[in-house]
């Protein structure tokens, strides 16, 4: 068998459909969309024109708990991918995750259930987010474990690690909160953010830091734990691009 799509499913035109390509039901894709081997798209995904899914990727994976899980599970809507996208090859997507236009998965990257990326983010190779919320322009670099608010043009190193259990607490109805990042902060590769703090406006955390309580806006941290060294230069500041100079 070549492939197997729904008789349910809606395809637009022009799409390409590579070999042993699976398509649930309910299943909706615009115009000119590519799929590649292998790709299995599962019941309820909503694919936007001009969008191309490399082989071996999975979009719409429903949530499986453990039978020891802390964190609440529950079935998720279809995953809705905008126009223009690009999912890397063997990227797993869940479903619940809401994509604008032209974001672009890295290969590898695992996505899970309650996230929002916003248009054009960049999401890393090997990256793990989820529960997660980033801002349009915003770029996620390879290796990095989200979760969180993050604003629009942040800037995350690869590796960097952010939490959201503040006790390790063996009680199981905690609320769980990640960082707040802040537009246009820009975090360096490796650093940890613990539960709950906030990274200031256009704030830099360094490399390696592990930031334990909230970062000012326009303040340069460092260290373990993290402590302000600095202000941002005058001409390394956050400029909106949708913005004369000024």
């Amino acid at each position: 068998m070549k492939y197997f799509i729904h008789e349910s499913a809606r395809l637009g035109a022009g799409c390409h459909i590579g070999y042993g390509v699976v398509i649930e039901e309910g299943v909706e894709i615009g115009d000119a969309v590519s799929l590649g081997h292998h790709v299995v798209i599962l019941a309820g995904t909503r694919i936007g024109s001009g969008t191309i899914i490399e082989s071996g990727a999975v979009i719409g994976r429903q949530p499986r708990p453990s039978a020891v899980t802390s964190r609440p599970v529950s079935p998720q809507p279809g995953t809705l991918i905008g126009e223009n996208c690009r999912i890397g090859a063997n990227a797993v997507i869940y479903a619940g995750v809401e994509m604008d236009e032209g974001v672009l998965i890295g290969d590898l990257a695992y996505v899970r259930e309650k996230t929002r990326l916003g248009r054009y983010v960049t999401v890393g190779s090997g990256a793990l987010i989820g529960y997660v919320t980033i801002g349009p322009y915003s770029k996620i670099q390879s290796g990095a474990g989200l979760l969180g608010t993050y604003e629009d043009h942040v800037f995350i190193g690869p590796g960097v690690i952010a939490m959201d259990d503040p006790k390790m607490d063996r009680v199981r109805d905690l609320a769980f909160a990640g960082p707040h990042v802040k537009r246009g902060a820009r975090i360096g590769g490796g650093a940890i953010l613990f539960p709950e703090i906030t990274i200031g406006f256009d704030a830099v955390v360094a490399a390696g830091s592990v930031v334990m309580r909230d970062v000012p806006d326009q303040k340069i941290v460092a260290g373990n734990p993290a402590k302000v060294i600095m202000d941002v230069p005058e001409d390394q500041r956050f400029r909106d691009p949708s913005q004369p100079p000024s």
